[in-house]
C-alpha cells in the first residue's frame, strides 16, 4: 500500500512538473500571463477518493469523450489508439498532462465534467490498474 502512494506522488509530481514546464513555455512563446493561462491548466478537476476502475470508471469515458478521434476510424487513431487499455494506458502521463491542462479534448469536442478528468487523472496517478 505504501509502495502505490508513493508511487502516485511520483505520478503526480511528473505531472504538475509537466504543466508548470508548459506554462513557462507558454509565456515565454506568448509574452503574457494571460494567454499562459489559458493554454497552461485553467481546467476544474474533481478528483475521487480511491483509485478509479478501468471498466467502470475510466474506459465509458474514454469512449465518450476521445474515440471520435482515437477510436474505431477516427483521423487520430493511428497516432494514439484509445480503443485498448493498452492503448490508454501506454498515453499515462501525456494523457493526463493533456486532460488536466485542457488541451485535450479539442475545444471543439464533447468537453469532459470536472469529475471525469478527475478520474482519468487519478486513475494514471493509480498506476493506471486494470480491474
Amino acid at each position: 500500500m505504501v509502495r502505490r502512494a508513493v508511487f502516485r506522488s511520483l505520478i503526480r509530481m511528473v505531472v504538475r512538473a509537466a504543466l508548470a514546464a508548459a506554462a513557462s513555455c507558454a509565456v515565454l512563446a506568448c509574452g503574457d500571463g494571460a494567454s499562459a493561462a489559458a493554454d497552461a491548466g485553467t481546467c476544474v478537476v474533481d478528483e475521487p477518493d480511491g483509485c478509479p476502475s478501468w471498466t467502470k470508471d475510466v474506459q465509458p469515458i474514454i469512449e465518450a469523450r476521445c474515440y471520435g478521434c482515437h477510436g474505431p476510424g477516427g483521423i487520430e487513431q493511428s497516432y494514439r489508439d484509445f480503443t485498448t487499455y493498452q492503448g490508454v494506458s501506454g498515453a499515462g502521463t501525456t494523457l493526463a498532462t493533456d486532460v488536466l491542462s485542457c488541451k485535450m479534448p479539442p475545444p471543439d469536442a464533447g468537453q469532459p465534467t470536472p469529475r471525469e478528468r478527475g478520474a482519468l487523472v487519478t486513475w494514471i496517478e493509480c498506476g493506471a490498474p486494470k480491474d
